[in-house]
C-alpha cells in the first residue's frame, strides 16, 4: 500500500488512495486483552499497543497515553504503528511492498521514520512542495505555503523543482494565526485575523525572497495546513507578490487544508520511482520527486541565475532545507539561542497578548449603531417618563377633588344629624299635642314621622351609594397612580446609571477612535518605510548588471589562468645562483661595515697621537711659514669640505643601497618560497637580474670613487694646511693671552686636520 503521512505535535494525518483520516499522535501500552480487536491495536515483541484515537485510557487503573512520534519507542513500535494507521485509513491491511511519503518537518521524527518500517520505503517531501503537489498537481509551478503547529513553510517551485524555501516560526508572536482560520466573515475579529495573516505572509515572503531567483511571469499561491485561512482574498495575499517583486497569480486555499500536506506526500509516494533522478544544483532541497520535475524547463525559466550542472547521485538526504526544518527545529531556532532572540520572542509575546486583549475589548464594546439604538431607547424612555409625570399631575388634581368631595360628604352627614334632631323635636311636639288634645290622632303623627324618616333614609342611602361608588373609583385611580409613581421613581433612579453608562461608552468610543487613528498612522508610516526601502533596494536590472559584470570578471580570470599555464617557468638553478650571489653580496657589505668600524677606531688613536706630537713640536718659526698658506688653505678647506659632504652623501647612498639589497633578498626568498604556485617568467627574472647587476656595479663604482678621493694627495695637502693654520692661530692666541681661543683652535682646527692627515696616510 502507498500512503502519505503528516506528523504534527498532537495529530497525525494519514492519506491513502482510499481516503484521508486524522488520528491522535498518541500511543498506550495495553495490559492483557485490553483494547479488544480494534483496528488501531497491534502487537510486537515489546507488548500490545493502541495508537491514534484508540490510545485514550478508559479506566482509572490503565496506563496513560504517551506521545507516539516524538516519544522514545523502539523502531519496531514505530514501524507497526505506521502500518496500523495506514491500514485503518485505507480500510484494510497493507499488501506487498509500498512507498510512504512523509512531510519532512521535524528532524526528530525524520530519525524515527528512517529506521526499519516493514514493507514501506520512506520518501521525504518538503511541506511547501507537498501543498504544491496537492493544489497544483504533479508538476507544480508556484508558491506552496504550509501552516501548522506555529510554523510556516514556504517553497517556490518552477516546473516541479523547488528553487527557494523559507521557514518562519510564529508561536507567541503578535501575528500568531493558530486560532484565526476563518477570515471570510464580517466583523472586527475577522478583520484582525486578516491583518495577522497578511503580516505573517509578508514576513514569510520576505525570507523566501532572500534566496528566490527573479521570475518574469505571474506566480500562483497555494495555502494548506491546519492553520490555513479560509476566505482569504487575493487582495490580502498581495503582500507575497510585493515582497518577491513578481505579479501574484491566483490564490488558492486547498479544498481540505488540514489534509493538504498529507495528500501531497501521497502524490509524491505514488510517483516516486525505484531510483530517483538527479537533483539539479539550483534546487533548494532534495525533499521532492525529481522524476516529476522538468529540469530543463526550470533552468530555462530561471535563465542566467541557475547553474545548469546537476548532481550525479540521487536526491540529497532528508532534511536538506536551507532554513530550520520542522516544529522542533524551528521553534528551537526561534525561541532559543542568543539573548537577543529570546528578548525578541518575549517582546512578540507581550505584543500578541496586548493586541489580543485590545481586540477583545473592542469587540465587547457597543458599536456606533448599537449606541444610536440605545440613545433612541433612552429618548423614548424619557418621553414616557414625561407622560407619566403629566398623568401624575392629573392624578394629583383628582386627589384634590376627592378631598373636596369628602368635605361635602361630611357636611351632608352634619345636615342629616341636624335633620334627625329636628325630626325628634317634631315627634316630641306631636306627642305633646296627643296628650293634650281630645282628638285621637296617634296614627296620623306616626304616619307623618314614618313618611319623613323613610324619605330621609332613602335620600341618605342614595347619597351613600353615590359617594361609595365615587370613592371606590377614586381609590382605584389613586392605586393606579401610585403604581405609576413607583415605576416612574424606579426609572428616575436608573437615570444617573444610564447617564454614567452613556458617558463611559462615549469615552470608550473616543479612546477607540484615537487608538484607531494612531494605528492607521503607524500603518501609513510603515507603508512609507516599506516603499522607501523598496525604492532604495536593488532592482532586478541592477542584479542582472552585477551578474553580467561577475561573468565578465570570470571570463577574464579564465583567460589569465590560460595565459599563466602557457608561460615558461623560471629555472630553479638560476634562482639558486642568484641566491648565492646575494649571500656573497651580503657578506661583502658586512665586511665593509667591519672595516669602517676599524677606520673609526684608528682615527681616534691618531687624534690622540697628533695632539701629543703638536705639543712636543710647537716652534715659533712654523708660525711665519704658515701665515702665507692661510689664504690658500682656506680655499682648499672649502673645497675639501664640499668633497667631504659628497663623501657623506655617498656613504648614505651606500646605506640605502644596502637596505634596498636586503629588501630585494627578502623578496627573492618569498618568491623562491612560492615559486611552485606563482613562478615568475624568464623575461621578468632576466630583467630583475640585469637591474641587480646594474645596482651592484653602481655600488662598487661609488665605493671605489670614494676610496680614491679619501686616499688622494689633495686631502693630505688640505690636512697639512689646515693644521698649520690652526697652529699659527693658536700661537697668536697664546701670545695675546687668549687661552680659550687657543684651545678652540686646537680642538676645532688642529685636531680634525691631524685626523684627516693620518687617515689619508693610512689608506
Amino acid at each position: 500500500m502507498t500512503g502519505g503521512i503528516d506528523i504534527r505535535e498532537t495529530a497525525v494525518v494519514v492519506a491513502t488512495p482510499d481516503g484521508t483520516a486524522r488520528h491522535r499522535n498518541a500511543i498506550r501500552r495495553l495490559d492483557g486483552d485490553d483494547g479488544g480487536a480494534s483496528a488501531l491495536v497491534f502487537t510486537t515483541d515489546s507488548g500490545r499497543f493502541a495508537v491514534g484515537n484508540a490510545a485514550e485510557a478508559t479506566g482509572g487503573d490503565e496506563e496513560p497515553a504517551g506521545v507516539l512520534f516524538g516519544g522514545d519507542w523502539e523502531s519496531a513500535v514505530y514501524a507497526e504503528a505506521t502500518e496500523t494507521l495506514l491500514a485503518e485509513t485505507g480500510g484494510g491491511p497493507s499488501v506487498g511492498a509500498g512507498v510512504l511519503g512523509y512531510v519532512d518537518c521535524d528532524p526528530g521524527v525524520r530519525g524515527q521514520l528512517s529506521g526499519p518500517r516493514g514493507a514501506f520505503d520512506a520518501v521525504p517531501v518538503d511541506p511547501g512542495m507537498a501543498v504544491c503537489y496537492d493544489v497544483f498537481g504533479v508538476q507544480p509551478d508556484g508558491i506552496g505555503v504550509a501552516l501548522g503547529d506555529s510554523v510556516a513553510f514556504a517553497t517556490l517551485a518552477v516546473a516541479g523543482t523547488p528553487v527557494a524555501t523559507a521557514t518562519l516560526g510564529y508561536r507567541d508572536r503578535w501575528y500568531d494565526v493558530t486560532d484565526a482560520a476563518d477570515v471570510g466573515r464580517e466583523g472586527l475579529r475577522a478583520e484582525w485575523a486578516r491583518i495577522r495573516y497578511e503580516a505573517l505572509l509578508g514576513d514569510l515572503a520576505s525570507d523566501l525572497a532572500a534566496t528566490a531567483p527573479a521570475l518574469d511571469g505571474p506566480v500562483a499561491l497555494a495555502l494548506g495546513g491546519a492553520a490555513a485561512p479560509t476566505g482569504l482574498t487575493e487582495e490580502s495575499a498581495r503582500v507575497v507578490g510585493d515582497e518577491l517583486r513578481v505579479a501574484l497569480g491566483p490564490v488558492t486555499v486547498a479544498e481540505a487544508p488540514d489534509a493538504a500536506p498529507a495528500r501531497g506526500a501521497l502524490i509524491a509516494a505514488e510517483n516516486a520511482g525505484d531510483r530517483p533522478g538527479p537533483v539539479p544544483a539550483f534546487a533548494a532541497t532534495g525533499a521532492y520527486v525529481p522524476d516529476l520535475a522538468d529540469t530543463g524547463a526550470a533552468a530555462d525559466a530561471l535563465g542566467a541565475t541557475t547553474n545548469r550542472r546537476v548532481a550525479t547521485a540521487g536526491p540529497e538526504p532528508a532534511g536538506t532545507r536551507s532554513a530550520e526544518s520542522g516544529r522542533g527545529a524551528a521553534n528551537t531556532t526561534v525561541a532559543a539561542g542568543t539573548q537577543a532572540v529570546a528578548a525578541e520572542d518575549a517582546r512578540h509575546a507581550r505584543i500578541a497578548s496586548a493586541l489580543g486583549r485590545l481586540v477583545e475589548r473592542i469587540d465587547a464594546e457597543r458599536t456606533t449603531e448599537e449606541l444610536g439604538a440605545l440613545r433612541g431607547e433612552m429618548e423614548d424612555a424619557v418621553d414616557d417618563l414625561a407622560a407619566d409625570l403629566e398623568k401624575l399631575d392629573a392624578a394629583t388634581a383628582s386627589e384634590a377633588a376627592v378631598a373636596d368631595l369628602e368635605t361635602a360628604v361630611r357636611e351632608v352627614e352634619a345636615n342629616l344629624d341636624e335633620l334627625e334632631t329636628d325630626v325628634a323635636e317634631v315627634q316630641a311636639v306631636l306627642a305633646g299635642l296627643d296628650g293634650e288634645a281630645s282628638l285621637d290622632a296617634p296614627d296620623v303623627s306616626d304616619a307623618v314621622g314614618s313618611v319623613a324618616v323613610d324619605a330621609l333614609e332613602n335620600d341618605i342611602d342614595a347619597v351613600e351609594e353615590d359617594l361609595s361608588a365615587r370613592i371606590g373609583g377614586l381609590w382605584d385611580e389613586i392605586d393606579r397612580v401610585n403604581d405609576q409613581l413607583v415605576d416612574v421613581s424606579a426609572s428616575v433612579g436608573e437615570l444617573p446609571d444610564l447617564e454614567g453608562d452613556i458617558e463611559s461608552t462615549k469615552a470608550s468610543v473616543e479612546e477607540l477612535r484615537e487608538e484607531t487613528t494612531e494605528i492607521r498612522q503607524s500603518v501609513a508610516d510603515l507603508r512609507g518605510s516599506v516603499d522607501s526601502v523598496r525604492e532604495n533596494a536593488a532592482t532586478a536590472g541592477d542584479v542582472d548588471s552585477v551578474a553580467n559584470d561577475l561573468a565578465a570578471v570570470r571570463r577574464d580570470l579564465d583567460r589569465l589562468e590560460s595565459a599563466f599555464d602557457e608561460v615558461d617557468r623560471t629555472d630553479p638553478g638560476r634562482v639558486d645562483d642568484l641566491e648565492r650571489d646575494l649571500d656573497a653580496l651580503r657578506e661583502t657589505v658586512v665586511d665593509h661595515a667591519r672595516r669602517l668600524d676599524g677606520v673609526e677606531r684608528t682615527a681616534s688613536d691618531l687624534d690622540d697621537r697628533i695632539e701629543s706630537a703638536f705639543r712636543d713640536t710647537l716652534k715659533a718659526d712654523a708660525l711665519s711659514s704658515l701665515q702665507a698658506e692661510v689664504s690658500r688653505i682656506r680655499t682648499s678647506a672649502s673645497d675639501a669640505q664640499e668633497d667631504a659632504s659628497a663623501a657623506v652623501k655617498t656613504a648614505t647612498g651606500h646605506a640605502e643601497s644596502i637596505d634596498s639589497l636586503e629588501e630585494d633578498v627578502d623578496q627573492l626568498r618569498q618568491m623562491v618560497d612560492s615559486i611552485a604556485g606563482s613562478s615568475a617568467t624568464r623575461s621578468e627574472m632576466d630583467d630583475s637580474l640585469a637591474d641587480l647587476e646594474d645596482r651592484i656595479g653602481a655600488l662598487e663604482a661609488t665605493r671605489g670613487g670614494t676610496g680614491s678621493l679619501m686616499g688622494g694627495k689633495m686631502l693630505q695637502v688640505l690636512a697639512v694646511g689646515l693644521g698649520s693654520a690652526g697652529l699659527l692661530a693658536a700661537a697668536l692666541a697664546f701670545q695675546l693671552e687668549q687661552v680659550p681661543f687657543a684651545l678652540g683652535f686646537f680642538v676645532f682646527v688642529v685636531w680634525p686636520a691631524a685626523w684627516l692627515l693620518l687617515s689619508t696616510l693610512d689608506l
